[in-house]
């Protein structure tokens, strides 16, 4: 009886509660690819870094920043994607300033065939993790785990089934 109503349908998703700008980026730096010559081992290196920062609130006072490196490794027809990233949401009291973090891994197997109806076809695996207040342990800090299966018919033309199954680390 205490749960508070809401009428979805007053809700707008589409408009901004405040007027500041949020920025981001991501830099990324090739140190090593060699896919183009079919007669050596396609090799690719990547390292990247990336940012986010800007006001969040309805009173444009607080602040949301976060910070990422990731890098993506591929051999052949296997790809490895890592990211780790950590920010800091301040509250509207300072002590409660939460720092946070996340992790994700992907190993993904994609082979490229390019006949008719099959450009490529790739399965993969993820691994996820987000503490959303590092002070606490708590239902929040969740693990994902996911399976997924895709087809491409065409170049850009993608479809893709994903199990993705999500664990709160309380459940340890």
């Amino acid at each position: 009886a205490d749960r508070r109503k809401t009428d979805l349908r007053a809700i707008n998703n589409f408009e901004d509660n405040n007027k500041d700008w949020q920025y981001s980026g991501r830099i990324g730096v090739v140190l090593y690819e060699n896919v183009d010559d079919p007669s050596r081992l396609s090799l690719y290196f990547e390292l990247g870094a990336s940012f986010l920062t800007g006001i969040y609130d309805d009173d444009n006072r607080r602040r949301l920043s976060l910070g990422g490196v990731d890098f993506q490794f591929r051999i052949d027809d296997f790809y490895l994607l890592a990211e780790y990233a950590k920010g800091k949401v301040e509250l509207v009291d300072p002590a409660r300033t939460q720092e946070r973090r996340g992790s994700y891994f992907w190993f993904i197997y994609k082979k490229k065939i390019e006949k008719p109806w099959i450009e490529s076809f790739h399965i993969g695996v993820r691994f996820g993790s987000v503490d959303p207040d590092e002070r606490l342990r708590n239902g929040q800090d969740l693990e994902r785990y996911a399976a997924v299966a895709g087809w491409e018919p065409y170049p850009n033309l993608r479809f893709k089934v994903q199990y993705e199954r999500t664990r709160e680390r309380l459940d340890r």
